[in-house]
């Protein structure tokens, strides 16, 4: 298998600099490019209105504020109309010059209607004509000039690395071919192929474009593990292939966009999930829970409340330190090897609870009621949760959100088995980040896992959370969290 991932274009071993843009990129997201063109198509329509203000009627003119707000109504109406010519699918990236079209009519049109709104409702104050036509011609110069602007501005940012969406290939045969062919689409310049995965044993020359081999399908988890995967197209193998069954299972533990090739004579059972270029079919099975604005809106609430909860508790995790280091010898924090985001170990603090001689690193042992290991300090801190206090700091270093699944320690078993061998749709709670607190403990979910129906049912918890997230859900996991510390079930 090759070490070292990197950029698939080149041939023989990816060099490390590639291995640094295939993993350090940041990853485009084709929601969050619309949502920025579509604020800077405001700013532009909104500065044309002023500066047609200004050469018209002049610096001075009376009733500017006026003018504004007939212009806020026609950039409402263009982005509109905009959105209903696909102006805002960053999906695939087209030229400037097969936009001027779509752009001229889509911008022209609603300036049009909007005009004669204004002037069958506006009689008594009618708006300077000199200004709309001067207003129309700079805003339909912008937008275009605009939009070529942020043609190149993509286009640059894709083809130097800056941003990127990492997709690996498993499969083999003509059909995996045909899909490689299809993600070199010039009009996707952010489509990075990192290789393929296959059982073939001569890969150099059974991958076309020199592309690099990384591995077996049973090879991927782990891959994706050092590697950012953001895309994984599947290519059904021809024959019954029991690695690449348990690598379709394996994905379940991914945060990333699983995606199903189909070859043409499947063309007939299309779906809105499915896109066709180059005659392979690209059909999505699953998507990321968290992508696009959602992330970045997690991102700002985890960072946000981590920030001003930390900076308001500070004294008391002062008094709480003192309180540990009264209480029994041994350091304030304890950092215990959890399993994070996409299944990668992450160490968490927490305030120390017990005594210095029993702690359990990788949790090989559940505490139980009543645990002998449990400091007297430690038995409040953990009645009252505040002994997990500290992973806000988890939270501000990004291994951590404030709501999310609890992150298990990495030896956690219960009856006898490993909580992923207990549970089979275990591994996909761990396609977000793990949280502070979560839908399953303030569902009573807390303390200890006795039984294999107790931890399926905090599993279903956490199934449901990351199938129904919001902002609201969020904020009514952290109001029902408070209320259960004060209640204090489940804890000890």
């Amino acid at each position: 298998m090759v070490d070292v991932p990197g950029v698939l274009r080149g041939s023989g071993a990816p060099s490390v600099a590639q291995s640094s843009v295939a993993g350090h990129n940041r990853e485009y997201s084709p929601q969050i490019t619309a949502g920025i063109v579509a604020a800077i198509d405001i700013s532009t329509i909104l500065l044309a209105a002023s500066l047609a203000f200004m050469l018209a009627l002049g610096v001075q003119a009376p009733d500017y504020e006026r003018y504004l707000y007939v212009s806020m109504g026609a950039a409402a109406l263009i982005l509109t109309v905009l959105y209903h010519f696909e102006l805002y699918d960053f999906e695939v990236l087209d030229p400037p010059h097969d936009q001027f079209g779509k752009i001229l009519v889509a911008t022209g049109l609603p300036l049009f209607i909007w005009y004669v709104i204004t002037l069958t409702f506006s009689a008594q104050t009618p708006y300077q004509r000199s200004w709309w036509y001067t207003f129309v011609c700079i805003c339909i110069a912008a937008i275009c000039i605009e939009r070529w602007i942020v043609y190149r501005a993509l286009l640059h940012l894709a083809r130097s690395g800056v941003i990127s969406r990492n997709v690996v290939v498993v499969g083999d045969g003509p059909q995996r071919d045909l899909v490689l062919e299809t993600l070199c689409d010039a009009r996707r310049p952010w489509i990075r192929t990192l290789g393929v995965f296959d059982n073939q044993r001569d890969h150099t020359a059974a991958i076309p474009r020199a592309s690099a081999w990384l591995g077996t399908p049973k090879d991927l988890v782990e891959f994706a593990r050092r590697v950012r995967v953001d895309d994984v197209v599947l290519v059904p193998p021809r024959t019954a292939d029991t690695q690449f069954t348990e690598a379709v299972h394996a994905t379940r533990s991914l945060a990333i966009n699983l995606q199903l090739s189909a070859s043409p004579p499947f063309r007939s059972l299309s779906t809105d999930r499915m896109v066709w270029r180059n005659g392979a079919g690209i059909l999505t099975l699953s998507s990321k829970p968290l992508d696009g604005w959602r992330l970045a809106a997690k991102l700002i609430e985890d960072k946000l409340i981590a920030a001003s909860v930390l900076l308001f508790l500070l004294p008391l995790f002062a008094l709480i330190a003192v309180a540990i280091k009264l209480d029994s010898s041994g350091p304030v924090f304890f950092c215990q090897r959890r399993i994070g985001f996409n299944n990668k170990v992450i160490e968490v603090y927490k305030f120390r609870t017990m005594f210095h001689a029993h702690r359990d690193r990788d949790g090989e042992s559940l505490t139980i009621k009543s645990d002998p290991r449990v400091s007297p300090v430690g038995r409040f801190l953990r009645r009252t949760s505040a002994d997990e206090l500290p992973q806000l700091l988890n939270v501000l270093r990004g291994s951590m959100s404030i709501v999310g699944p609890r992150p298990h320690a990495i030896r956690a078993r219960v009856g006898g088995k490993l909580y992923g061998e207990a549970v089979p749709r275990y591994a996909e709670r761990h396609k977000v980040k793990p949280g502070i607190t979560g839908w399953a403990q303030v569902n009573g979910w807390r303390g200890e896992t006795a039984t294999e129906d107790e931890l399926r049912r905090r599993i279903e918890c956490d199934i449901y959370y990351l199938e129904n997230w919001s902002i609201l859900f969020d904020l009514r996991i952290m109001l029902r969290t408070i209320i259960a510390i004060i209640a204090g079930k489940g804890a000890y």
